[in-house]
């Protein structure tokens, strides 16, 4: 026989808590989960407690690997432990807002979205459970809420970018003014400081009022989140708005007009103008993309295993194109209408990208 163990029956039988586990996966959503694959730029793990519960993630990958179409594309199991389901919950959510990964497609939008569903808060959750809360995808239309999170997500970043390169800060304590496109919407701001401004390094992290014009006023202060947070991973901002309980963004992008930013499990493309750029935006040509109607893409990265057609080929709606495979799993692309085929673009054993041409038609 082997040796007794250390804990008798009763004591292995206790229950502490709750636990909640959330699999990350290079996957997007928003295209019917499809595997993404890719080098990862950039990671920063959750730190290991959220407010009252402890976190812990068992990872697979670290910053700088590569998540390619020959293996599972999970990055991380993310575990939240608190006292009681909702508190567990409260604790995934946290943790997720808090994870940064950068360099390829993830869930953690979409498993931030579930965490803090109602239905899913409540219990109430089934195998149709996205077909039922999500029939019109996983991007619920833009809330209030959302919309004054970002707009002080912005207005922190401003002041700290303006203080920052400004030969005299003191010379900022009448306040900045920016025009701050949100959806499709510009919210013009006017941004004001709280305290007196001396120096850079000494507010840096001022708190502010943002006016909004006919919309009201509120106030916005950075709050440092968890001890390690701003060592860990400077793109997630922590803040009060009119003190009420904190509010996370990540900012995954900076652009030269703008930003890529996370709020409330949703990614946002938001533009900043100064006033006077914002007045004449409306007159300036704008870029668009390369039409890609008369093409068949490849809807995930993978090897294109073969091409079931010949150009010059009639083919009808329905019929077999290419076959693509990735993770494992094999894809028949099939023409959604009557067409030709008009040119070939890739050849059988090709690694292709997402969205990568693979034939011309007509």
């Amino acid at each position: 026989p082997g040796e007794r163990l250390g804990w008798d029956q009763e004591e292995l039988l206790k229950i502490n808590g709750w636990a909640m586990e959330a699999r990350v996966y290079a996957e997007d959503a928003d295209r019917g989960f499809l595997p993404s694959v890719g080098r990862v730029v950039r990671y920063r793990e959750p730190p290991s407690t959220v407010g009252p519960c402890s976190v812990r993630v068992d990872a697979g990958i670290d910053e700088g690997s590569e998540i390619s179409v020959y293996y599972d594309p999970m990055i991380s199991k993310l575990i939240s432990h608190g006292s009681s389901r909702e508190e567990a919950a409260a604790g995934l959510v946290g943790a997720l807002d808090r994870y940064v990964v950068k360099g390829v497609t993830h869930n953690i939008p979409f498993l931030r979205r579930l965490a803090s569903h109602p239905a899913f808060l409540e219990g109430a959750t089934t195998t149709a459970f996205i077909e039922e809360h999500f029939p019109e995808g996983h991007v619920p239309e833009v809330q209030p809420a959302q919309v004054k999170q970002l707009v002080a997500t912005l207005a922190m970043l401003q002041w700290r970018e303006a203080v920052t390169r400004h030969a005299d800060p003191s010379a900022l304590q009448g306040g900045l003014q920016r025009v701050f496109t949100i959806d499709g919407e510009d919210y013009q701001c006017n941004i004001f400081p709280l305290v007196p401004v001396t120096s850079a390094e000494e507010t840096f992290h001022a708190p502010l009022e943002v006016v909004l014009g006919e919309e009201g006023s509120f106030f916005v202060s950075p709050d440092p989140l968890d001890d390690e947070s701003d060592d860990y991973a400077p793109e997630v901002l922590g803040m009060e708005i009119d003190g009420e309980e904190t509010s996370i963004s990540k900012v995954m992008d900076v652009q030269p007009r703008g930003y890529t930013i996370v709020v409330q499990g949703q990614e946002f493309q938001v533009g900043v103008n100064s006033v006077e750029a914002a007045a004449v935006a409306h007159v300036m040509p704008q870029l668009s993309g390369e039409s890609q109607q008369g093409v068949l893409l490849s809807p995930m990265p993978g090897a294109l295993i073969s091409i079931e057609v010949e150009e010059g080929q009639a083919v009808a709606a329905g019929d077999d194109l290419a076959v693509v495979e990735a993770m494992k799993m094999r894809n028949v692309l099939k023409a959604t209408h009557d067409c030709v085929v008009k040119a070939l673009k890739a050849e059988p054993g090709a690694i292709l990208a997402r969205d990568q041409v693979i034939m011309e038609l007509e």
